[in-house]
């Protein structure tokens, strides 16, 4: 592994399905805290009236080139 850059995935979970394998969902991967931060708050703020919930989870993009 030549190097790890730490990225933020946005995280859909879908609390009406009974099966946590099939409830959650990876939305996007973004570069930075503040543009993860901004999308998740406005994506449960749009979906309010949905029975999901978005988060972010810092990860780590791996470069082998």
């Amino acid at each position: 592994m030549k190097g790890a850059t730490h990225v933020y995935a946005i995280i859909r979970i879908d609390k009406f399905i009974d099966d946590y394998k099939n409830a959650v969902t990876v939305k996007e991967v973004v570069l930075s805290l503040e543009d993860a931060e901004k999308e998740v708050e406005r994506l449960n703020r749009i979906n309010s009236d949905k029975d999901c919930l978005y988060f972010w989870q810092t990860t780590r993009l791996i470069s082998n080139i």
